[in-house]
């Protein structure tokens, strides 16, 4: 019998679902609109794998919230018999979330690789769009291997460790999903009789974000469980990978540090980041790397923008000392729904015509000349990659921010500067978006 967190999935279900086309493999384009044909697989690709996912793709799938992380890292999830068994009640939690994992993974899995073999208008056959689902292939046939349900201390860490392996697989999906991209672009796009801009295809932009908010999902609840034996001799206030103390305002400074870093490197000097806020010591239950990277983003996004413009605005006259500041603004009580932190730059603003794009992949204000052999060294994103020009940032960020029931909102004053809000509930039961 599943555990208690694993038969959560059966709640929602039994609506009927459309049948969603299965798995197929890509070979050729087809014209925008036209009927997807299933051909053949894949160099490396296993029919019967292949078949296998394509019954688990018609599976649902578990919604998981923060709270439910939380609690079951706790042990108040576990089931009465349980607490039986000679096993501690870390080694238990352990069986739990690992046999959960058994079950729920190759369903995430298989809905994945479906997703890519389904993304419209010719990008499913890209090779690295078709690289990725090969991975997905790979980690269903490499969980599918254990035992279904884990019975033994021995078994489960057999199991979390083969689970570090496919997380370091997947490490630099968001990477190679840059590069199916301009694959896309320089080969679809440009053999179009009229030339359309990647911004402009919304299917594809809806297709990324659905298929971006799964990854975090799935990152979440593997990442979680392992890092469960880690933290399992830290205080309570840190469960797998949920900070129930997290503070925002230091979670922030970090990821300022690190941007305005970037920005020395960029240019050889960078605005100061400042923060203002009546509690700014206040915290909630979140994933401190998640709040990195939208932070992160952010005020690399508004460091570079100032420098650009206060450069061009002032010409000789321009003085790297009198750089207007970044200023994050963090409001937070407990009586507010919402923790509210706002990014303020003073860096010229956005064209109106441009934000309608902003949010979509491949769209930068920084550069337009992006091309794959630019993504060769790079990883996942951090430090030791460009300021700016991957158009990936704030897409990715948004993603991140609407995973636990977030908001992203952007206001720019074209000629002064922009404000970026993020709304985070503090409500921790908000169950994860699965589309």
């Amino acid at each position: 019998m599943l555990p208690r967190l694993a038969r959560l999935r059966a709640a929602g279900s039994g609506a009927a679902r459309p049948r969603r086309r299965g798995l197929t493999m890509a070979s050729g384009l087809r014209a925008a609109g036209s009927r997807r044909r299933g051909l053949t697989l894949a160099s490396g690709d296993d029919a019967a794998i292949l078949s296998q996912m394509k019954e688990y793709a018609e599976r649902d799938r578990t919604h998981v919230s923060m709270e439910t992380l939380i609690k079951t890292g706790w042990g108040e999830l576990l089931e009465e018999s349980d607490s039986t068994r000679d096993m501690s009640q870390h080694e238990l939690t352990m069986l739990q979330v690992g046999t959960f994992l058994r079950h729920e993974l190759p369903i995430r899995f298989a809905h994945r690789a479906r997703e890519l073999d389904n993304m419209p208008d010719g990008l499913y056959a890209m090779p690295s769009i078709q690289k990725v689902k090969h991975w997905y292939c790979e980690s269903f046939a490499q969980v599918m291997s254990h035992p279904e349900t884990m019975r033994t201390s021995e078994e489960e860490e057999s199991f979390r460790r083969s689970l570090d392996g496919v997380k370091d697989r997947h490490a630099d999906t968001n990477i190679a999903i840059a590069q199916g991209l301009i694959e896309y672009r320089d080969t679809v796009l440009t053999n179009k009789t009229f030339m359309v801009d990647l911004a402009e295809i919304h299917s594809i932009h809806a297709a990324l974000n659905r298929f971006f908010l799964a990854r975090i999902g799935m990152r979440v609840i593997i990442g979680h469980y392992i890092a469960l034996q880690e933290t399992v001799s830290m205080p309570r206030d840190k469960v797998g990978l949920i900070d129930v103390n997290c503070v925002p305002r230091q979670v922030a400074a970090h990821a300022a540090d690190d941007a305005m870093y970037m920005c020395e490197r960029a240019f050889g000097f960078s605005p100061e980041v400042e923060f203002h806020g009546s509690n700014l010591e206040h915290s909630l239950p979140y994933v401190s790397s998640h709040l990195y990277y939208i932070m992160f983003e952010l005020v690399k996004n508004s460091l570079r923008a100032t420098v650009e413009f206060q450069m061009k605005n002032h010409g000789d006259a321009f003085d790297e000392e009198k750089l207007p500041p970044v200023s994050v603004i963090i409001a937070d009580s407990e009586e507010m729904e919402d923790v509210v932190i706002k990014v303020s730059d003073q860096g010229g603003g956005i064209p109106r015509s441009h934000m309608p794009r902003i949010l979509t992949y491949l769209f930068t204000t920084a550069r337009s000349d992006l091309r794959l052999e630019d993504l060769d060294d790079l990883h996942d994103f951090g430090t030791a990659n460009p300021l700016a020009g991957l158009g990936y940032g704030l897409p990715v960020a948004q993603t991140y921010i609407e995973y636990f029931g977030g908001r992203l909102t952007i206001m720019p004053v074209e000629g002064y500067g922009t404000d970026a809000f993020i709304y985070l509930p503090r409500i921790a039961d908000i169950k994860e978006p699965l589309s």
